[in-house]
This record gives C-alpha cells, sequence and structure tokens, in this order.
C-alpha cells in the first residue's frame, strides 16, 4: 500500500465520526515538498520505562527502543533535538498550534516491523474504536477488534493533542523503528458552495478522505473544531437531501468559516 501526500489543487475531506460530519479543504501549498520522509527513529521508550501488558498489570522496557513481548503503550511522538526551534510543541511532533488555522499536516506513522498493531487515540486517554453503529473502550489491543498493522494515518487538527497506541502482539521483545511520512499543507475552504457538493458527492476524481479518530465527544476538542473552521462542520448524510437543500446547508457552513481559511471564488 502506498501513502500518497497530497498535491496543489487537491481536496481532502475529513470525517469527523463523533459528529458524523465532513470537513471540506483545498490544498494550496505543500509546505515540506521534497521533504516528505522523515526517519524518526526508535520508538521513543527508555530502559526501565513502564510499559502495559496486554491482559493485565504492566511490563518493563529491557533496553532503548524496545517494546516488550505482548504489551503495549500509548505515547506522544516527541519532537527530535534538532526540530524544537520549529515545532509547536516541545512534547508533541504531530500538534500544530491552534493560531494556525490554514495549516493542515497529514501524516502516515508506519512502522518496522510492519506487524506492530497501531491506533490514533484522540484526544489524548480516549480508547475508543467503532464496530457497526457504536463504540467501545480499546482497552486491550489484543481483543477481536484488530487495529492497523504497521501504519496509522492522522491529521492534526490546530490545539489538538493526540497519541498513537503500539502493541507488539509477538511472544518476542521487539526493537521499533517509525517513520513519518507526511504532508505539511497550506489550505482553504472552498468558497464556493457547488465545489464542496461535488466533492461531498464523489464528482471530484482528485480527493483524499481521512477520518478524524475522534469518536467520543470531548469538551476541548469541540472547542478546537469550532475554532477551526466555526462548526463540527457539514452533515455526512448531505447525499439524500436534494441538491438545493444540500447546497443550504453547505451555504449555512461556510458562513461560520472564519476568513482566514475561506478561498476566493
Amino acid at each position: 500500500m502506498g501513502f500518497p501526500i497530497l498535491e496543489p489543487g487537491d481536496f481532502v475531506k475529513i470525517y469527523v465520526p463523533c459528529h458524523d460530519t465532513y470537513l471540506v479543504f483545498q490544498v494550496v501549498k505543500v509546505l515540506n515538498r521534497g521533504f516528505e520522509v522523515l526517519n524518526y527513529g526508535l520508538i521513543p521508550l527508555s530502559s526501565g520505562d513502564t510499559v502495559n501488558d496486554v491482559v493485565s498489570g504492566t511490563k518493563t522496557v529491557p533496553a532503548n527502543g524496545v517494546l516488550p513481548a505482548r504489551s503495549w503503550v500509548s505515547i506522544m511522538l516527541k519532537p527530535l533535538t534538532w526540530m524544537k526551534p520549529h515545532i509547536d510543541s516541545e512534547v508533541d511532533l504531530l500538534f500544530v498550534e491552534s493560531e494556525k488555522k490554514n495549516v493542515l499536516m497529514h501524516c502516515y506513522v508506519v512502522t518496522t516491523p510492519g506487524f506492530i498493531k497501531m491506533l490514533v487515540e484522540i484526544p489524548r486517554g480516549y480508547q475508543r474504536v467503532p464496530f457497526r453503529d457504536f463504540t467501545q473502550p480499546y482497552s486491550v489491543l489484543d481483543s477481536d477488534i484488530k487495529p492497523a498493522l504497521g501504519f496509522v494515518e492522522t491529521i492534526s487538527i490546530p490545539g489538538v493533542h493526540q497519541n498513537v497506541m503500539f502493541m507488539n502482539w509477538t511472544n518476542i521483545d521487539l526493537y521499533v523503528y517509525i517513520t513519518l511520512i507526511y504532508g505539511y499543507y497550506n489550505i482553504i475552504v472552498p468558497s464556493n458552495p457547488e465545489v464542496i457538493y461535488n466533492v461531498l458527492s464523489n464528482k471530484v476524481k482528485n480527493v483524499h478522505e481521512v477520518v478524524f479518530s475522534y469518536y467520543t465527544s470531548e469538551p476541548g476538542v469541540n472547542d478546537a473544531l469550532r475554532k477551526w473552521v466555526g462548526s463540527f462542520g457539514i452533515s455526512a448524510n448531505i447525499h439524500i437531501l436534494s441538491k438545493e437543500k444540500a447546497l443550504k446547508q453547505i451555504e449555512e457552513f461556510l458562513t461560520k468559516v472564519p476568513k482566514e481559511i475561506r478561498g476566493g471564488e
């Protein structure tokens, strides 16, 4: 499977499962063009750290960068030392500060070996997974609902921290290496309702969909969404409406979008 990075002119539609809504943006510029791959290095665990046993209790990390057998951990990816003058958080590499409304960080977190189980945790401390039309806590990663193997795709909403969960389900201790493949984009919200309607109706080819892994309502994330785009987005059920009603709903959404990220006609 590839890890596509968007190009200027492409659209991204972000599904927000907690509210069953979509956010639609268009990429104006790729700010990290040519440097989309970051060899992050070993998982940020140190010898003596404590991680979770997949059944109960804890385990001790035997060496730097090692995830013990049958264990899991939920962590923020800390910035590397050389990055610190140029980032928005000293503890969270994926964090984008809330003032940067016209920036989107789109990232694939990839592991070697490629069979590490992974989940994105938004907000931090909320471990939820969907099954059919409900969600449930995911306290043990060795359950029947399997997380992604070897990579997760995530986007950074301004003002929201996130954790990545890693689980070694084998019976041997493993060194875990992390690679980030990412796009750091300047974005706008298209101001033409017809354009947004066509994106949501799958009438446009250059569209990439990302699920924002937010399944349980939390005030801080809700506030961040409102500050970013003025609301929780456009109903995912818009396709069952008449085009006239759908466009009216999109127009209402656009009236709340901050001018900093609204595109021209």
